[in-house]
């Protein structure tokens, strides 16, 4: 199973500062999280080779998006099966329903 160890924030500002102060308290305590305020600062924890240009790496900024838009096509007909089985199940409620309701 794949786990995130640690959340990182990049160039964030201060209004998410805020936030993150105000939403801590609901978070668990041993929450991991790294705030950074540069690239560099992120550069020691995360490996420049699997970063974006963004982020000072050498991808492509937009080659995340394409891969998960490529993965999301490549299954578009296992989401459609997921599809039709939700439909399936919530006909086969509404069928019992209507059962009981006799």
């Amino acid at each position: 199973m794949l786990t995130m160890a640690v959340h990182h924030f990049v160039n964030i500002g201060s209004a998410f500062q805020a936030a993150y102060t105000a939403a801590s308290f609901f978070l668990p305590s041993d929450f991991p999280m790294e705030m950074h305020c540069d690239n560099e600062s992120l550069h020691g924890h995360v490996p420049k080779e699997i970063l974006p240009a963004s982020l000072g790496g050498p991808n492509r900024d937009d080659c995340v998006l394409e891969d998960l838009a490529e993965a999301f096509l490549a299954a578009q007909d296992f989401f459609q099966e997921l599809k039709d089985i939700d439909r399936e199940n919530l006909e086969e409620e509404d069928e019992d329903e209507d059962e009981e309701e006799d």
